[in-house]
């Protein structure tokens, strides 16, 4: 080790060296601390002094209100590439500690901020903050282990920069990392239903030729059952590579797909029926409750299509009328999950009411 930095050594002021050489002399102790001096610099820096230029959304006052930086923009990213180059360093840097104690946010917040502010993401950054992701584990609290507030909101903390992360590592090439969503195989419809129109369109467009990505985006529209300025249903549905075939399967796989109360099956429904074009089997394939009880002029009545849908299957058929309204179609419960088509069917033939398709 000593011949390998001879020449730095050689450089040296004779106060500066004997301080290096106490790393060399002195305990293993002593040593631990000089090789992880450069991660706890950064470590330092992310939780304090300047944990608030590298995510200014931290910086809130007492009432929750977010300060601003009167500083430029430009400025900003400029300090934050700098930190992040620094950081870039440690984690060259950086190694296991199995004496560590207890994981806090301190651990992996500088991770995270140097993973935001990095012009580039390159493999080895991302191998080695796997690396440091894996030695970072929560650890479960004992029974006797005292907790309060400060130490449950710790652990959140933790986690969710450890979800943060993860996602980074597994999208890197988003636009806004503090945005990403992950791996497109990994990402849920949750995750889906709280991005913006922005990063889910982005994260559409980047990921684009995924199919089951899309039925997910389409899923996450029931979840928020909100109004998108900038990306509708019918423009997710559209990035699919067949459109019509997916929508279809998706709705006659809807328990097993989505599951979930009542709301989130009329807003499927609501959905599906705002679409311009909306033919037969996709409304027989619909929750039978919710498709004869969402979308009409009046809450709680059908849509007109799904009204024609049933008029055209029963007919003059008074008996098939009489059977068809006492169907076990429910609001709630297994039977919700009745389609609209196998409750017409059995209506119009006589035969036995169909049993709720499997959930998941």
């Amino acid at each position: 080790m000593r011949s390998r930095f001879a020449g730095e050594f050689a450089s040296l002021s004779p106060k500066e060296r004997r301080h290096v050489e106490e790393f060399f002399d002195e305990s293993p102790e002593v040593r631990s601390a000089g090789l992880r001096a450069a991660v706890l610099w950064v470590e330092s820096r992310a939780d304090t002094s300047w944990r608030h230029i590298l995510t200014p959304s931290d910086a809130k006052d007492r009432f929750g209100r977010a300060h601003t930086w009167r500083a430029p923009q430009e400025l900003l990213v400029t300090l934050g590439e700098r930190f992040a180059a620094v950081a870039e360093e440690a984690l060259d840097l950086w190694e296991t500690d199995p004496d560590l104690g207890r994981r806090t946010p301190r651990d992996l917040r500088w991770l995270h901020s140097m993973l935001l502010h990095l012009p580039q993401v390159t493999n080895e950054v991302k191998d080695k903050a796997r690396a440091v992701l894996r030695h970072a584990r929560p650890q479960p609290r004992r029974s006797w282990e005292v907790t309060d507030l400060a130490t449950d909101q710790h652990d959140r903390e933790f986690a969710d920069l450890r979800t943060a992360i993860d996602r980074i590592l597994g999208d890197p090439t988003t636009a806004a990392r503090s945005s990403a969503l992950g791996d497109p195989q990994q990402v849920t419809v949750r995750d889906l239903a709280t991005a913006s129109d922005e990063v889910l369109d982005d994260y559409l467009s980047r990921h684009a030729g995924i199919d089951e990505l899309v039925e997910k985006a389409l899923l996450s529209f029931v979840s928020r059952d909100s109004y998108r300025p900038k990306l509708g249903f019918s423009d997710v549905l559209g990035r699919h590579s067949s459109p019509q075939e997916a929508l279809l399967q998706v709705t006659a796989g809807l328990r097993k797909r989505l599951g979930g109360g009542p709301h989130l099956r009329e807003a499927w429904v609501r959905q599906v029926l705002r679409l311009p074009e909306c033919d037969t089997k996709l409304i027989c394939a619909l929750p039978a409750w919710a498709a004869l009880t969402v979308g009409g002029p009046e809450h709680g009545t059908a849509h007109a299509a799904v009204a024609s849908v049933v008029t055209a299957a029963l007919g003059e058929d008074e008996e098939a009328w009489a059977r068809f309204a006492t169907s076990p179609a429910s609001y709630s419960g297994p039977t919700a999950w009745l389609r609209l088509g196998d409750i017409l069917t059995a209506a119009k033939e006589g035969s036995a009411w169909p049993k709720p398709p499997s959930g998941r």
